[in-house]
């Protein structure tokens, strides 16, 4: 890749192919509406820019994990929030049955997104995944005092611009109030897997 002269504009093509940046912020949802349960990253203007390996899109994956409580029967959903657009608001839905009331457990979340066009319209196929599994005893699946839930979510194009900064996160929302659900991430990982 050939240097930038100092002052000179540094384009798309010039910036890495791939990063990543990471953080142990912890950040605790309880609420009934969407919010933000991983660390908010931002895709910078232009980043998306195809390179020599894969002239025809870029991928950027953001993953978070960590605890939480489960409430009394209430469902918990998960979506990637990319810009102003979602993807995984249906289909990543846990039910409120999945666990016991009361119960602790761990969680993973992980939203991946390939940008296929790039420019103010652009469009991006994305993916997202992860589990909750109740942690206090062994996992028996399909008992809710021990169960293990899968979920997964996928849209084939969701809008973006790449021609501006492009947020990123993982969001939730409780489908209620009762027995005090909590869900915390302990960390979030931000990559771009290249171009």
């Amino acid at each position: 890749m050939p240097l930038t002269p100092a002052g000179a504009k540094t384009t798309g093509d010039q910036l890495s192919r791939t990063y990543s940046v990471a953080d142990g912020i912890q950040h605790s949802v309880t609420a009934t509406s969407w919010a933000d349960l991983s660390t908010i990253y931002t895709i910078p203007a232009g980043d998306a820019i195809p390179g020599p390996y894969n002239p025809t899109s870029v991928t950027y994956r953001l993953t978070s994990g960590g605890v939480g409580s489960w409430g009394n029967g209430e469902s918990l959903q998960f979506r990637g929030a990319i810009g102003p657009n979602n993807v995984g608001a249906s289909g990543s839905s846990v039910d409120g049955s999945a666990l016991a009331n009361g119960a602790a457990f761990r969680w993973w979340c992980e939203v991946i997104l390939v940008v296929d066009v790039t420019g103010a319209s652009g469009s991006a196929a994305a993916l997202l995944r992860g589990a909750i599994a109740e942690s206090a005893n062994n996992l028996i699946p399909g008992t809710a005092a021990d169960n293990s839930v899968a979920f997964t979510a996928a849209v084939q194009a969701a809008g973006i611009n790449t021609t501006t900064p492009t947020t990123f996160s993982i969001q939730v929302q409780w489908g209620g109030s009762a027995g005090s659900p909590t869900v915390t991430s302990y960390l979030t990982l931000y990559e771009k897997l290249g171009g």
